[in-house]
């Protein structure tokens, strides 16, 4: 049996009250009128179902594994990141919203690859202060 001739279709849980507007664009795009998908990825897989899971992570072992999975990830990263910006000190609060970090952000300036317009202490901030790191 080749595997190039196996057909994928994959399931996607979401930890969450909503889907990612892109999950229901591909949705509504993978579903025909007839509620079929037709729709075949470049690698065989097809999207069959997609669910967003309030409190996922205790109800769905696949998704707790993967929140555990993306912490450790991200931790990794930040301690990277560290190293390439130690005044940010990324490496002792992982880039959660502690005191010290939304200091050493006042202080330095966002890394506009790293901290996000919407997160709730930079909002606020000019584009010349978000220029300061970019």
């Amino acid at each position: 049996h080749n595997n190039d001739d196996i057909d994928h279709q994959y399931h996607v849980l979401v930890d969450g009250n909503r889907m990612p507007k892109q999950f229901q664009a591909q949705l509504q795009l993978l579903q025909d009128g007839n509620g079929n998908n037709n729709s075949t990825s470049s690698h065989g897989s097809r999207l069959q179902s997609a669910r967003a899971i309030i409190k996922g992570d205790s109800k769905e072992f696949s998704i707790a594994a993967a929140s555990i999975v993306a912490k450790v990830t991200r931790d990794r990263l930040m301690r990277q990141y560290h190293h390439l910006y130690p005044q940010y000190q990324l490496d002792q609060h992982k880039g959660y919203p502690t005191q010290k970090h939304v200091q050493a952000i006042q202080q330095h300036g966002p890394l506009p690859f790293l901290h996000r317009r919407t997160f709730a202490p930079l909002k606020h901030m000019t584009q010349d202060e978000w220029r300061k790191n970019g």
